[in-house]
């Protein structure tokens, strides 16, 4: 299950996606309730920063902390990219962790695309808490490909 959130104000804009990881059927584990969680968690904290700066691996972080911190955990996994647009920058900062992804495009052109990353085949890096169950990958939030691009009017 893929869940997103978008927060603006006049400095910047943050947009979080997450996939959960589909496998965790098997163990009567819901994946949709550790995405949401994760992303309820960046939403919540991307609203309430009052920083210039919003550093996307650092919401990641601070998200995925909350999660873990919990009495009882959310059992689960699942990809992530967090992109943070600075309106006066001019330039778009963003984390992505696993097969999730974003794309500058520019007229007609695809000026910056972020990279997939896999540890094997159908095997995404992905942030996960797993009770430590054999074989869970659980990669961490500086784990992510990060980029910084310089936008202009007008790209999406």
């Amino acid at each position: 299950m893929m869940l997103s959130f978008i927060v603006e104000n006049e400095k910047r804009s943050v947009i979080g996606i997450a996939d959960g990881v589909g496998g965790w059927r098997r163990y009567d584990v819901d994946p949709s309730k550790f995405t949401r969680s994760l992303m309820n968690n960046c939403e919540r904290i991307a609203r309430s920063t009052t920083s210039d700066v919003l550093n996307p691996v650092g919401l990641l972080q601070r998200a995925y902390e909350q999660m873990m911190e919990l009495k009882s955990p959310l059992l689960g996994s699942c990809t992530a990219c967090i992109v943070v647009m600075d309106k006066e920058k001019r330039e778009v900062t963003a984390a992505n962790l696993g097969d999730s992804g974003f794309m500058v495009v520019r007229g007609d052109v695809v000026v910056y695309q972020s990279q997939e990353q896999q540890h094997y085949f159908n095997t995404p890096y992905q942030l996960s808490i797993s009770n430590d169950r054999l074989g869970v990958i659980q990669d961490r939030p500086s784990d992510a490909d990060t980029a910084t691009i310089s936008i202009q009017k007008g790209d999406l």
